[in-house]
Order: structure tokens, then sequence, then C-alpha cells
């Protein structure tokens, strides 16, 4: 990267850069934190660089309560949507064996006590 010859304009406009500054990870973090300390003569430009991207706006982007209902019905009409619905397994084995009715209700809470007794 040509990264030696930027100014803090380039590095603000750079998107890598730019992550590294609002949303550092353990890599990035480390590959400009090893970049100032092999090049101290861009200390001050990174820092400008740093200032510029973070006075920067952040545009958001607010629903409507029009746009909002339309989301919630689509939300709402995929679940009851059998098309779109896959069935949930359970892991707990008790929990299948309720689903498919071969435990009956009433009996679930007394069930549920002696697994829980045994673990």
């Amino acid at each position: 990267m040509p990264y030696k010859s930027y100014t803090p304009e380039d590095f603000a406009l750079d998107q890598d850069f730019r992550d590294w500054v609002l949303c550092p990870k353990k890599e990035t973090n480390r590959y400009w934190k090893n970049w100032i300390a092999n090049n101290p003569e861009k200390s001050e430009i990174i820092h400008t660089a740093i200032k510029l991207i973070k006075a920067l706006p952040v545009e958001e982007h607010k629903l409507t309560s029009d746009e909002f209902s339309k989301i919630t019905i689509n939300i709402e009409s995929a679940i009851d949507s059998p098309k779109g619905h896959q069935k949930v397994i359970p892991i707990n084995p008790y929990a299948k064996a309720l689903e498919e009715g071969r435990v009956k209700r009433t009996s679930r809470i007394l069930r549920y006590l002696k697994l829980q007794l045994l673990f």
C-alpha cells in the first residue's frame, strides 16, 4: 500500500484505515500499530486523519412509522407462513417427546423435576 505518501485526507478516505479507526479488530489494530511504529514520521498525519474520521457525521437512517409497520407485517407473515418456517428440532429428548404428544402435559412438570434431580 502506498501509505507512505498519504496525506491525512488520503487516510480518511481509505476504507481499511476508516474501518480500523471506527471498528478496530485485533488483526487491524496490530497492523496499524505496527505501521505507525515503523513510520514514526507519519504519526502526526495519522492523528490528524483519525480526528478527521471521528469528526465526520454518521448518517443514521430512521424508519418512518409506515416503513416500520411494513417491516413488522413482513416479519409476522413470514413467521406465520408454513413455507418460510423451518421446524426447530429440540435438543432435549423430553421436549421432543412432548412435541410428538408422547408425554402428557400434566406430567411434564413432574418429569422436568425428575430430570433436574438427576443432573
